[in-house]
Parts: structure tokens; sequence; C-alpha cells
């Protein structure tokens, strides 16, 4: 019941996200946001600076899709033989540490859900990277960077200065990164800003559960 409650709160939020935010935008009221024009985008959008120091979460995500690169060199290899190295990996700790805690607290102390939405993730990253490996990367649905034009310190209480944010596309970009991407195109993203921005910290959070290097604390 308590999880049936959340999902509604949480629905009824994105809901008034969406269909307030041009009232607002208009009216100048509340934390609106807008996608930037390209125009407005004057620098190349590098990789790192989006996920470091806030979002080692991303980098974790990264170690994922290195895996699978690693895998598929090996004759043999199975996604069930890479679904197991995952549990035993990095990428697994993002997953029971933040993912799980944040989207679906309902899963925590049911191991059977969690095994199956773990296997599901497995399943959907690669193919992921299967298809940007095989037909490019689709510009329909684009990473989406965020920026702000007032930019608070992080969920987390940092005060971390750039021009973009890590917002949503995560996996996407993880993937992109450990192809060997340091920059996006510029029709690889469809930047999104905020009237006020505070960049969610999730290295800190993941801090809490496992050894961060500590370049990512500072």
């Amino acid at each position: 019941m308590k999880y049936k409650a959340r999902s509604i709160v949480s629905a009824a939020g994105r809901y008034s996200n969406r269909h307030l935010n041009q009232p607002k935008r208009v009216l100048r009221i509340g934390n609106y946001w807008s996608w930037m024009n390209p125009d407005d985008v004057t620098t190349v959008i590098q990789t790192r600076p989006l996920l470091f120091p806030l979002r080692y979460d991303i980098e974790l995500r990264r170690s994922f899709f290195e895996l699978l690169c690693e895998h598929r060199s090996v004759s043999g290899s199975t996604e069930s033989s890479l679904e197991s190295a995952a549990r035993g990996g990095p990428y697994y700790q993002w997953f029971e540490h933040v993912l799980v805690p944040r989207n679906a607290p309902h899963m925590i102390n049911n191991p059977q859900m969690m095994n199956g939405l773990f296997s599901r993730r497995v399943a959907e990253n690669v193919a992921l990277f299967d298809s940007i490996r095989t037909r490019g990367f689709d510009t329909s649905q684009p990473i989406t960077p965020y920026a702000g034009i007032q930019v608070g310190p992080s969920t987390e209480g940092r005060s971390i200065n750039q021009d973009f944010y890590a917002g949503d596309g995560c996996h996407r970009l993880a993937c992109l990164m450990a192809l060997g991407y340091d920059e996006l195109p510029s029709e690889f993203v469809r930047p999104k800003q905020f009237r006020r921005l505070n960049p969610l910290d999730n290295t800190l959070v993941l801090a809490k559960r496992m050894s961060i290097p500590a370049e990512w604390l500072a």
C-alpha cells in the first residue's frame, strides 16, 4: 500500500511538472525549464565533465559496458556469464545502493524481485550496446544534459560549477564513453535549462556504501 501511494505521488508530480511547466515559464514563476536553442550551446559538450565529480554512478555504468566488451572478446561467453560477472562488480553496487532504493524501494527486501530486475537491466544494456554498435546512435532519443540559469549546491550539498550536468540518458552516455566518445556530437544531445538547478550528486550517496577515488569526493 505504501508503494502504491508513493507511485501515485510520483505520477502526480510528473504530470504537474509536464503540464504546468509552460505557464510557469511564461509567468516566470516557480522552477520552470526550457529546451536550449542549439545556437546557445557555444561549446562542445565533453563526456567526462558531465559526470565528474557528482555522478560516479555513471562511471560504474560505463564499467558494465567495458565488461561487456571484454566478454564479447572471449569465445563461448554468454549473457548468463556476463550477468554473473556483473553481479560481482561495481555496476551491481550502483543497482543495489542507488537504483533500487530510489526507484523501486519495495524490492529492497525481496531478492527474487531484485534479481529479476537486474536480469532485465543487463538484457536492456546489451540490446542498447548492440544497437549503437550496429546501427549507430539513435538521434531521436538524445541525451539530455542539464543546465541552470541559477545553479545551487548539489543534492548532497557540494558546490560544483559547470556549464552542463548529467541529466537524462545516462546509460546511453556511459555506453558512448565505453565506445570511446570523449565528446558528444551536437545531434546526440538536447540540453534542458532549469531556472534553478540543484545537480544530482550520486557520488556521495555511493561513498557511504563503497570505496570511491578521493578525486571524486573533493
